[in-house]
């Protein structure tokens, strides 16, 4: 069962985090091999003065990148990370 946990800075409308959520879900389903049914989304909302100053936007997906992706393989892993780093900077 699948669980992806998203940090976002307050203020996105129901209407974007609803599309996230579609898009992220439909991401896990194309490359983790499961079910929409199956992958559970948490969206964590952070008061825009309690986010890291020096973290830019791209950081942590960055950090996810490095520490999950190897470059010569195409794994299961290695889509969703990808697939997630589209969908925050499509959001951005």
């Amino acid at each position: 069962m699948p669980e992806v946990i998203v940090y976002l800075v307050e203020g996105r409308t129901l209407e974007q985090k609803r599309g996230l959520v579609k898009d992220i879900t439909q991401a896990v389903v194309k490359n983790a091999g499961t079910t929409a049914e199956q992958v559970t989304i948490s969206l964590v909302e952070k008061r825009r003065r309690s986010v890291q100053r020096d973290a830019g936007p791209l950081s942590a997906s960055a950090k996810i990148t490095q520490s999950c992706a190897e470059p010569s393989r195409s794994t299961p892993v290695n889509k969703i990370v990808s697939a997630l780093h589209n969908v925050l900077a499509a959001v951005q």
